[in-house]
């Protein structure tokens, strides 16, 4: 009987595991821009859009590891660049906010797809 005890915690174990594996999620901004990160462990990571601020050459803001809520909700407020985002199942969307940047740049939409 111990065989199929340990078999079976095994088996209760895989979805816990398949649920740890990251995803990754790539789309654009309303400039037609890159962006990027990576969902795991219910966190956002290595966020990376490319935005054009005040010139016609684009700059890359990237923000650090970011908690998701039970709602798919992200966010990061700081001084300089924000960032607020949802995730649902293979889709995301959200808002960066960069004070200083030209009004057309001031806040930039994204979206993105696993």
């Amino acid at each position: 009987m111990r065989p199929a005890l340990i078999l079976a915690l095994v088996a209760l174990s895989v979805p816990a595991v398949a649920a740890a594996a990251s995803t990754r999620y790539s789309g654009t901004t309303d400039q037609r821009l890159a962006v990027s990160f990576t969902l795991s462990n219910k966190k956002v990571k290595s966020f990376k859009a490319k935005v054009r601020c005040t010139s016609s050459r684009a700059q890359t803001f990237s923000f650090p590891t970011i908690p998701v809520n039970s709602r798919g909700r992200f966010s990061v407020h700081q001084a300089g660049p924000s960032l607020d985002g949802r995730i649902r199942g293979s889709r995301a969307s959200g808002t960066l906010t960069l004070p200083g940047c030209n009004a057309s740049a001031n806040e930039v939409k994204f979206t993105a797809r696993a």
